[in-house]
């Protein structure tokens, strides 16, 4: 029994604590374009709202996405493609370079992978959760978030997620996401901060 402790011991060591996600805004079900920052992602929004909806729809079919129509911002925009998100079957298959430059510290967020990191499973959870309820209300959903969960807290952004109807068993969901940066200017005001934007 003492020598099964002392191993217990010796693999909790070596974790890491789990981070939280700190959430600063979200809108459930709906676009709230009064108080998304970045006017791509409310051009973006507003395309989807756009898309032709066959009758008795309330979300477009995934041709309607054309990414020609997004070429000033198709650094921003993520793909989610779901088989089953209640059983984790959940993956990017497409993650841009600006929130690989920004969240995922120049490397594409994985979503298996962060679903077994400790460190990064409440953003994961997060992410499954917005996906699986614009999934199963067929809406979209809009969050504010800061980078806590990947040590950096002076990173803030902000993320739409966009259902498709499903085709084949696979359910699409648009992610654009955008980030912004507070730097510290330490002249000519020390201890103020100003925005960079991603």
């Amino acid at each position: 029994m003492r020598s099964m402790r002392h191993r217990q011991l010796r693999e909790f060591q070596g974790r890491t604590p789990a981070r939280e996600v700190v959430v600063l805004d979200q809108g459930d079900d709906v676009l709230p374009f009064d108080r998304i920052r970045c006017p791509d992602l409310i051009a973006i929004g507003q395309a989807w709202l756009d898309m032709p909806r066959n009758e008795g729809r309330t979300i477009p079919e995934w041709r309607a996405f054309s990414p020609a129509a997004f070429a000033s911002c198709l650094d921003k925009l993520c793909v989610l493609k779901a088989r089953d998100w209640r059983a984790h079957d959940i993956e990017f298959s497409l993650y841009g370079n600006h929130p690989t430059d920004f969240l995922g510290n120049g490397r594409p967020l994985v979503m298996k992978e962060m679903r077994g990191d400790p460190m990064h499973e409440a953003n994961y959870l997060d992410i499954l959760n917005r996906a699986g309820r614009a999934i199963e209300n067929a809406m979209p959903q809009y969050v504010r978030k800061t980078l806590s969960w990947n040590e950096g807290n002076y990173i803030d952004y902000e993320t739409l997620m966009l259902p498709f109807v499903a085709e084949d068993g696979v359910q699409r969901l648009l992610q654009p996401v955008s980030a912004r940066a507070r730097v510290r200017v330490t002249t000519p005001s020390p201890g103020r901060w100003c925005e960079v934007r991603g």
